[in-house]
């Protein structure tokens, strides 16, 4: 399963990058997440417990998240959950648009098949656009309110 969502901001492209990187502020500034709880710092990145809400329906999972400021890259691999061997990538790619200051944000998600294909189309199906793509979607779409 591949899936992107993408949305354009007008800001520089520095305080989004430090909104998406403060994994440990999420739910406080973003209403669908429900906690984010960091475990441990490793030479490799922060390992966390999150948790969001989909519409009422509680989900969680844990990541290892990096962040490359050079490459103004934020990384998620999901270590377990349902989501288990996700990579999330947040990247932000700063446009020209009429003198203002403006970012893409684009987050990646993909997941490798682990399953025979009539699993992984349901999977694609069900948890790719009913949560991961809904999440995903309120999350940028909050980001750019803020």
């Amino acid at each position: 399963m591949y899936m992107e969502n993408v949305i354009e901001i007008r800001s520089e492209v520095d305080p989004i990058f430090r909104l998406a990187a403060a994994i440990e502020e999420w739910p406080r500034i973003l209403p669908h997440y429900r906690s984010v709880d960091i475990l441990r710092e490793t030479a490799k990145g922060r390992l966390a417990n999150m948790s969001a809400w989909r519409g009422n329906i509680p989900v969680r999972w844990q990541a290892l998240q990096t962040v490359d400021p050079g490459a103004k890259v934020v990384g998620f691999h999901h270590t377990h959950g349902f989501t288990k061997g996700m990579d999330v990538y947040w990247r932000f790619l700063p446009l020209s648009v009429s003198d203002a200051a403006t970012t893409r944000v684009t987050i990646s998600h993909e997941l490798a098949p682990r399953s025979p294909a009539v699993v992984v189309e349901t999977v694609n199906r069900l948890v790719g656009h009913l949560f991961i793509d809904y999440i995903a979607t309120k999350t940028l779409l909050k980001v750019k309110e803020l």
